[in-house]
């Protein structure tokens, strides 16, 4: 699963359609991943459990995550990963199911 953790938020991408963004939709950047979850595991083949702040699914770490221009960033971020940019919504909390929040979509 493609996502960002985010100060204890669930970022997804893919799972919703979201037009595409530019750089110049890039705002300033809100964080730096920590650390690509799949990575681990391919590296040690061990589950790494419950995902924290700053964990990935697929980002390096190291790679900046930008707020998305126009959008809060507790809503929307993007990265730019082997070349292309995500955009990662914001998911409801709490949810029984990735749903994407409210301000995300709206």
């Amino acid at each position: 699963m493609d996502f960002i953790r985010l100060d204890g938020r669930e970022y997804l991408a893919g799972f919703t359609p979201t037009p595409p963004v530019s750089r110049a939709d890039l705002g300033e950047v809100v964080a730096e991943s920590r650390c690509s979850l799949s990575a681990f595991n391919e590296r040690t083949r061990t589950d790494p459990g419950p995902s924290r702040d700053g964990d990935t699914g697929f980002l390096p770490p190291g790679t900046d995550i930008h707020a998305v221009r126009g959008w809060d960033p507790t809503c929307r971020i993007a990265a730019e990963r082997d070349g292309r940019l995500y955009v990662y919504l914001a998911q409801e909390k709490g949810a029984d199911h990735a749903r994407p929040a409210a301000c995300a979509v709206g």
